[in-house]
């Protein structure tokens, strides 16, 4: 009897080593073939204004620099002044780039002082804030700009009173 079962099992046999192999395939990450595919490019829109030849809504990479997006819009005019910017910083979605002139005051028309382009010394006009927390908010800005005030809790020495204090003489 064992005579005429001897071909099924090595058959069934077969049948497995057969289906292991196929479900190793296709388990085994080392020989799944890889993709060389480049990742897909994202992109971010920013606003410039101010003094730039050709200001508007610029849709760039999102790697892109500052001095890449003022390239786009045909270059600076002569009146603008670039003293408070960071031409290399990477631009963010939604970010409005404002390029003041050089006879313009870096305070808002309702007499408010923008964080995002205040000098050392008008920063330090605000109340509790000396020379080193007016350089710690220049350096912030540097690595980002802030797209509210309450993201200058993230800055050494301004705290929750500090922000509350100065909170209506500031704009981001």
């Amino acid at each position: 009897m064992l005579k005429k079962k001897w071909p099924l099992i090595i058959a069934g046999a077969c049948w497995l080593v057969v289906i292991g192999l196929r479900f190793d395939r296709f388990t085994s990450p080392s020989e799944e073939p890889v993709l060389n595919s480049p990742p897909a490019q994202a992109f971010v829109y920013v606003e410039l204004r101010g003094e730039v030849n050709t200001p508007g809504i610029y849709k760039v990479a999102d790697s892109s620099r500052l001095f890449d997006v003022i390239h786009r819009a045909g270059g600076l005019t002569d009146e603008a002044d670039i003293s408070t910017l960071n031409q290399t910083q990477t631009v963010y979605d939604g970010w409005l780039i404002l390029i003041p002139s050089k006879n313009e005051h870096l305070s808002n028309d309702d007499g408010k002082i923008s964080i995002n382009h205040a000098t050392a010394s008008e920063l330090e006009t605000l109340p509790g804030i000396g020379p080193a927390t007016a350089e710690a908010i220049i350096q912030a800005r540097s690595e980002r700009p802030f797209k509210t005030i309450e993201d200058l809790l993230d800055v050494p020495g301004i705290g929750a009173q500090t922000l509350a204090n100065i909170e209506t003489l500031i704009t981001p």
